[in-house]
């Protein structure tokens, strides 16, 4: 339900820490769907700033964490929660610029691979 409508406007802060909290349990949990959908649904609450607050002091390991979701899973809605959180977080994403990189140029490289040993795909 968060993915699909954690934008929309929410009074009940309470609310919305209790969301926070079992989105954050989602992304670590051992079921790949739920992961993804975790993920999903937290870029869509990103649009609160309690949200924003909610996850800076954690920023390091949601990284790592979409990350190692894009590892297991090529989804295109997940690299646009990526490419959210590192609007959301341009000032505080510096240390982290590298290493975003690498993973993402791999995982380019990893897609162009598996495009390639189709047939004549252009």
């Amino acid at each position: 339900m968060y993915g699909k409508f954690g934008n929309f406007p929410l009074d009940n802060q309470d609310h919305l820490r209790m969301a926070l909290s079992g989105i954050y349990e989602g992304l670590l949990h051992n079921d790949l769907p739920v992961r993804v959908e975790s993920a999903l649904a937290l870029n869509n609450l990103l649009y609160h700033d309690l949200a924003v607050e909610f996850v800076r002091p954690g920023l390091e390991s949601l990284l790592k964490t979409y990350l190692k979701i894009m590892d297991d899973i090529d989804f295109d809605e997940l690299v646009k929660s990526l490419q959210n959180i590192v609007d959301v977080y341009s000032q505080e994403i510096a240390p982290y610029a590298v290493g975003l990189c690498m993973k993402l140029g791999e995982a380019f490289i990893r897609l162009i691979n598996v495009k390639g040993s189709g047939e004549n795909e252009d």
